[in-house]
């Protein structure tokens, strides 16, 4: 019985598990009948190719194609002016875009925390003032979906590789592992337990008079 737990637990660890090298990993998950993309790492944009600066913004901007590997996350924030100032980056050199999903359409969402994406085009999206390798946190909701209704899959992991080398990696979690079924012997072994801490727990006295 131990052993299938532990192997249960093990396969659960592997579908869910970001790999250690990700820089950045986007955790989409399904809370309340929302569906939740929570942004959270670092990135280096050293040996990344700058495209530009100072970019705004003038409504907010929340929205994800899986089959495309689009993700975009830019909230307005506390920004006095209502925009929405970011930087960009060409993120994938000669690679392609990961599909995270099978839902090819821009589905809406709701922005929150930094600036962040990742566009069909290949431009990487960061906070027009992000310090290389500092943290990144960022939240996009999808309010009463599911992960059906967005072409998601539970238990799958899909990677970005950008040009200098970097992952950002979008996980699904997956199911929790069922509980593990005991053998016949182990629901003996629990019932003659059971029993055995029962006649210890009894008192001396009564023990005595039944004898």
């Amino acid at each position: 019985m131990h052993q299938v737990f532990a192997s249960a637990v093990m396969w659960a660890a592997l579908l869910v598990s970001p790999s250690a090298n990700a820089a950045v990993v986007i955790e989409i998950t399904e809370v309340s009948g929302d569906v939740r993309f929570q942004v959270s790492g670092s990135l280096n944009t050293i040996g990344l190719n700058p495209l530009s600066s100072g970019i705004t913004e003038d409504t907010e901007q929340g929205f994800m194609n899986a089959a495309r590997g689009v993700f975009v996350n830019l909230p307005f924030g506390a920004f006095s002016d209502d925009s929405v100032p970011y930087r960009a980056f060409q993120a994938y050199g000669t690679n392609l875009p990961p599909r995270f999903g099978t839902l090819d359409a821009n589905e809406r969402g709701a922005p929150r925390g930094d600036a962040f994406g990742l566009t069909r085009a290949g431009v990487l999206i960061l906070p027009d003032d992000y310090v290389s390798g500092t943290a990144l946190s960022a939240q996009l909701i999808f309010f009463g979906r599911d992960l059906d209704d967005l072409g998601l899959t539970r238990g799958t992991r899909d990677t970005a590789r950008l040009a200098n080398g970097q992952s950002v990696e979008f996980v699904v979690p997956g199911d929790p592992p069922p509980a593990p079924v005991p053998t016949p012997a182990a629901w003996i072994g629990m019932v003659t337990g059971a029993a055995l801490l029962a006649r210890m727990g009894k008192p001396r006295g009564q023990l005595f008079f039944k004898r």
